[in-house]
C-alpha cells in the first residue's frame, strides 16, 4: 500500500468548506490504534469500512480518506484499506501523523 502524505494537516483536516478553521475533522478519517479500527470516531470493522467506502464513494467525483496509523499499526492498516484501493481505484488514501488532532481555535483579538 502507498499512502499521499498530508502536507498542511490543519488545512486539509481541519478546516470547513468557508475556510473558517474548526477543531475536529471536517474530513472523513479512518484511525488504527492496536486492534481496533475507528471510523470518525466510531468503532469499526474492515468489512463495515469496504461497505461504508463503497457506498460513499462509488459515485463521487472527488474520492479522498484520510488514514491515521502509527508504525507497528501499518499492517493492520494495509490489510483494510487494499481491498478499499482496489475496488476504488480513484480514491486518494491520505495519511496524516498518527498524533495528530486538530488544535484548539483560540479566539481572535
Amino acid at each position: 500500500m502507498s499512502y499521499l502524505p498530508v502536507a498542511n494537516q490543519v488545512a486539509e483536516m481541519c478546516t470547513d468548506d468557508t475556510g473558517s478553521r474548526t477543531e475536529y475533522f471536517n474530513v472523513p478519517n479512518v484511525r488504527f490504534e492496536g486492534s481496533r479500527i475507528l471510523l470518525n470516531g466510531t468503532t469499526t470493522s474492515a468489512n463495515d469500512l469496504l461497505a461504508w467506502a463503497l457506498k460513499k464513494y462509488t459515485n463521487l467525483p472527488e474520492q479522498a480518506i484520510w488514514v491515521q496509523f502509527s508504525p507497528e499499526n501499518k499492517l493492520t492498516a494495509d490489510q483494510a484499506l487494499l481491498p478499499i484501493a482496489k475496488a476504488l481505484p480513484r480514491l486518494q488514501i491520505r495519511r496524516a501523523d498518527f498524533t495528530f488532532f486538530c488544535p484548539k481555535v483560540l479566539p481572535r483579538r
